[in-house]
């Protein structure tokens, strides 16, 4: 029995060297640079990156996102027959309940200027 203990133990101090020896070390004694995937929230919204993509849905419970760690408020018209259009910087817009649509510039986009109009009634 203690044979097996100390073949544990061990063991243990085996896999303690190994993974404490892994890492991003470069040797130049700084300490690595997060990457993107494990860039960490600085508010409780999602990444805007991540909700405004083209042809996505936007959650139903949409309260903003997050862009360079400061909470980004949804922009919201409400349009005369009910519907609701949300945008995001000069390239994203959503009618709610269908995909969201890319462009280069919402300000030239004729199918957001007639989405507009339209809205307006």
């Amino acid at each position: 029995m203690r044979q097996g203990f100390v073949r544990l133990v061990g063991l243990s101090a085996l896999a303690i060297a190994v993974l404490t020896a892994c890492g991003d070390d470069d040797g130049s004694g700084a300490a690595a640079e997060p990457s993107a995937s494990t860039s960490t929230h600085a508010t409780d919204l999602p990444f805007c990156t991540e909700v405004w993509v083209a042809d996505a849905r936007l959650p139903s419970r949409y309260q903003g996102c997050e862009e360079d760690g400061q909470a980004v408020s949804p922009h919201r018209r409400f349009c005369a027959s009910g519907q609701t259009i949300l945008t995001y910087g000069d390239r994203f817009y959503v009618v709610l309940g269908h995909p969201i649509q890319e462009t280069d510039s919402l300000s030239s986009d004729r199918d957001y200027q007639r989405t507009i109009s339209v809205c307006q009634g």
